[in-house]
């Protein structure tokens, strides 16, 4: 943001996280460990939202 970005998307990184915005405030992360799979998308036209890797075990 100080470098002038008007706003910054996170999507999939709060899929497989939902505290990651609090964790890169705290210093705990300062990058999301999703590896942008894509397979939340596919859950998505399923019917449901969550990270498919996380319930896998993938990560």
């Amino acid at each position: 943001m100080n470098n002038g970005f008007g706003f910054v998307q996170v999507g999939r990184a709060t899929i497989q996280d939902p505290d990651f915005v609090k964790k890169l405030q705290s210093g705990e992360l300062i990058e999301s460990p999703c590896d942008h799979c894509n397979r939340c998308v596919a859950a998505m036209d399923a019917g449901g939202v969550y990270c498919v890797s996380n319930e896998k075990g993938f990560m």
